[in-house]
């Protein structure tokens, strides 16, 4: 939701955008990580949102299996540490025998260093 034409001196309002109305994945697969929680898991509603199918790739096993619970079908969690690569080519691997295909990645993960 975007924010247009505000009054700064009283409360703002959102402004419903005609973007993410128009926005369709249609059955297609986006990867995205860090897609547990936080900016990540708000880019996996909105994929499944707009008729998408979303690969969690995220650390937090307790927090994607949930997601997957809630959205059976269409989502996909692989338990992943993004720092690895070995561990990210079992995700691609294990999002292309589900889905078939992935046509985009989000990359949302924070790494601590």
């Amino acid at each position: 939701m975007l924010f247009a034409k505000q009054n700064l001196s009283g409360p703002r309002r959102a402004v419903a955008s005609t973007y993410n109305q128009l926005m369709r994945f249609d059955g297609e697969t986006v990867m995205v990580t860090g897609g547990a929680s936080g900016l990540g898991l708000a880019t996996v509603e909105m994929v499944l949102a707009c008729g998408g199918r979303a690969a969690i790739v995220d650390i937090n096993e307790d927090a994607g299996n949930a997601i997957v619970a809630r959205h059976s079908g269409t989502t996909l969690f692989v338990k992943t540490d993004v720092t690895s690569a070995i561990d990210m080519e079992r995700a691609v691997e294990m999002t292309l025998k589900t889905f078939g295909r992935l046509r985009g990645l989000v990359c949302a993960a924070g790494i601590a260093v």
